[in-house]
């Protein structure tokens, strides 16, 4: 696991001090696919599925869903490591290797570490609720401590005994007696309460090499099942026989009729399902029997004696009486986690690329076309009857004209040597190709080219190209030695004031609203404003530049820089916003002023709004559902050095407060407003010798409350 920076600490720390009541950010809406399951627990008629993405309540009667991700104000950990059930009340207890410990209950959620309760650190790394459910037991993994908690800030603190090597917690099991098993990276222990008692000889005499338990499970039965360094054992009474061999991380669960089952991963990306009998393991494949296909990852056997399995890709799958049943937890038809490309057309549709179909989104729904093989990872929307995707790596381009699918590549288009870089479409409606030494141009009813031969075609390969005005295009060479500027006929150029000796790790070109050329190279960022180049005052890598309606949007790593021309004016990250984790790729914006926002990390990427001032016509049913009555509390700018303006929207009259507090929990600021019209308002805060850091700003008026992390810098 990577830990959090040094930077990023106060951002953390926060999370822990605070109680948030239920709710979604207005400012972003994700579209999570759910496909990749962690962890599942039970309270009532609920699974409490982790994902992901965050997690997901869903009614096993009614199959209604309810999602809980990093758009909730308090932030939802990356790093979870297992969750429980604490008492008959619908609280769940989630541990994770970054936050420290979060309780859930049907109106608020807290984290706890280090600071406010018993935790003496944030590495929790199992969990495992008492046969009553009275109590959950966790464990450190480096600071070998076993902890319990039995609700109401009640905390139980127990020291494991030290080995003789050094080593750290992996799992804990709660048996029927209540003993607490503890396996870690050497050993098997248990703890009675009062006393530790060591089993790791009897495992080695068992024939386990290094006993490193990686996996617990007590049966219907009573006995012990252990994964032990990719082996599983059984303690049958006092003896301890070795099972099956090679499996890697395994689940172990049993469903209503006594059969056992195990999931097993080898590897991280490879899984297998097996049943298991005394005549051996039988492999469960959607051929031998009607399991749907999926890496597994999670198996949890509910009150009734079904089971649920969850992994990647797919979506949760129960077995029951000998059937299984799969259930979309997903918030809407958009499934797809790494979207390639995404467009929006002037009819306000948004079309997202990825391997196997395109999905286009209009008027609050989802359509799919899908493709006949995977096409490439650069796609151009003219209309719904033309889109052109590009595929550099094989030199082809397909294109979709009036209902078919036609491809050019070295048989009918381009040379072998070809190497194909990016398209455009003009304001003439024609669509510009280009290649490192060619540029092709489709006017609807055929192919022209310009190279060396029939032009003055620059004398250096090219790296990028924009439209401009008038049907010309601007292209960039690999060494950003200039712009040049082609009109249909010959090709003009502008020389860049620092050109590099050798070709730039990459070219990104691009034009904003106000018509500016805009060029990225390892020179730096430039504008062109047509006559002459200047330098933008930016001291960080740039991955990617999209134009927003005033600013351009800078991707740089993980991050999102908003740029005004002279300054940056906002920076979101995955840790100081909702923003995912993974790799922005592209940003669009909508006819709503929305920003549409692609991330291909094939993890934790996937499609996502934002819209600091609240997300504009709700764009899904989903969203719908998700966003309150009321629009949600903004701040900007945000991280801010002298001031921050507060803006929200009231339904109703109602008197405002809004209060400031630290990272010890402590109120600094209260600003109080008399009764309040309904609609859109502002409050402005001007700090007065508040040190830099992250404050919490929570709203309250009537019984709206609304919570909104804010970052004060030096």
């Amino acid at each position: 696991m990577k830990r959090v920076n040094a930077s990023f600490a106060l951002i953390l720390l926060l999370l822990v001090s605070f109680t948030a009541v239920f709710g979604q950010s207005n400012e972003w809406f994700h579209f999570t696919p759910n496909d990749r399951i962690e962890h599942i627990a039970q309270t009532g008629n609920n699974l409490w599925v982790h994902t992901v993405d965050g997690f997901v309540k869903f009614d096993m009667q009614t199959g209604e869903k309810r999602f809980f991700d990093k758009t909730h104000p308090v932030t939802i950990s990356e790093q979870i490591h297992g969750l429980a059930r604490l008492g008959d009340g619908g609280v769940i207890i989630v541990v994770t290797y970054d936050l420290g410990v979060l309780e859930i209950t049907d109106t608020s959620w807290m984290y706890f570490d280090t600071t406010n309760s018993v935790i003496p650190s944030y590495d929790v790394i199992s969990i495992s609720s008492s046969t009553d459910f009275s109590s959950v037991w966790m464990a450190t993994q480096s600071k070998l401590a076993l902890i319990q908690y039995s609700g109401n800030r009640r905390w139980n603190l127990y020291h494991i005994p030290e080995g003789p090597l050094p080593d750290s917690v992996q799992t804990i099991l709660v048996d029927h007696q209540d003993h607490i098993w503890v396996g870690t990276s050497r050993r098997l222990l248990r703890f009675d309460g009062q006393n530790w008692t060591d089993f790791t000889a009897e495992l080695r005499a068992a024939g386990a090499g290094r006993v490193w338990v990686q996996h617990l499970y007590e049966d219907t039965q009573q006995q012990l099942w252990m994964g032990i360094a990719g082996d599983l054992y059984h303690m049958n009474g006092e003896n301890w026989e070795l099972v099956a061999s090679n499996l890697g991380k395994i689940e172990m669960n049993q469903d209503a009729s006594g059969t056992y089952w195990i999931t097993s991963r080898p590897t991280e990306e490879t899984a297998f399902v097996y049943t298991y009998s005394p005549q051996g393991l039988m492999p469960l494949t959607p051929e031998n029997s009607n399991i749907p296909f999926s890496t597994y990852r999670a198996l949890f056997r509910d009150d009734e004696g079904n089971l649920w399995l969850g992994g990647f890709p797919g979506e949760l799958t129960r077995y029951k009486d000998g059937q299984f049943e799969r259930f979309d937890l997903s918030n809407s038809e958009m499934k797809v986690r790494n979207t390639l490309d995404i467009a929006h057309t002037p009819d306000d549709k948004i079309w997202v690329l990825s391997e196997n179909k395109l999905l286009i989104h209009q008027n609050q729904s989802w359509n799919q076309m899908p493709l006949p093989r995977y096409l490439g990872d650069r796609m151009l929307v003219q209309d719904e009857a033309h889109i052109w995707i590009l595929n550099p790596a094989s030199t082809e381009l397909s294109a979709f004209i009036q209902g078919s699918w036609h491809t050019y590549d070295t048989s009918n288009l381009f040379d072998a040597q070809t190497k194909l870089v990016d398209m455009v479409l003009d304001e003439a409606n024609n669509v510009w190709v280009l290649a490192q030494k060619t540029l092709y141009r489709w006017n609807g009813q055929k192919w022209d080219h310009f190279d060396a031969s029939n032009s003055n075609f620059p004398n250096l390969p090219l790296a990028a190209i924009v439209a401009g005005n008038e049907g010309q295009v601007w292209l960039a060479d690999e060494r950003a030695a200039g712009l040049y500027v082609f009109n249909g006929s010959s090709f003009r150029r502008h020389a860049h004031p620092e050109p590099l000796l050798e070709r730039s790790t990459q070219v990104i070109l691009n034009r904003d609203q106000q018509g500016r050329l805009w060029i990225y190279s390892d020179a730096g960022l430039f504008h062109f404003n047509g006559s002459g180049f200047f330098a933008a005052d930016v001291d960080f890598p740039i991955d990617g530049i999209s134009t927003g309606t005033d600013q351009l949007i800078l991707m740089s790593g993980s991050s999102l820089r908003f740029y005004d021309g002279t300054h940056i004016t906002s920076v979101l990250t995955p840790y100081n916003s909702s923003l995912r984790r993974g790799r922005p790729a592209k940003v669009i914006t909508d006819a709503y002023g929305n920003y549409w926002i692609s991330n291909r990390d094939e993890l934790y990427g996937g499609l996502s709004i934002y819209n600091p001032k609240g997300i504009n016509n709700m764009l899904t049913s989903a969203a719908a559902a998700l966003q309150p009555e009321q629009a949600g509390l903004s701040a900007f700018p945000n991280p801010f050095r002298h001031h921050i303006t507060f803006e929200y929207e009231l339904a109703s009259p109602a008197p405002v407060q809004l209060r400031l507090y630290d990272l010890s929990g402590r109120l600094v600021e209260k600003l109080v407003q008399p009764v309040q019209a309904a609609g859109r308002h502002r409050l402005r805060w001007t700090p007065t010798g508040q040190a830099a850091g992250m404050y919490l700003a929570r709203l309250q008026a009537g019984t709206l409350q609304l919570t909104q992390k804010i970052i004060l810098t030096p």
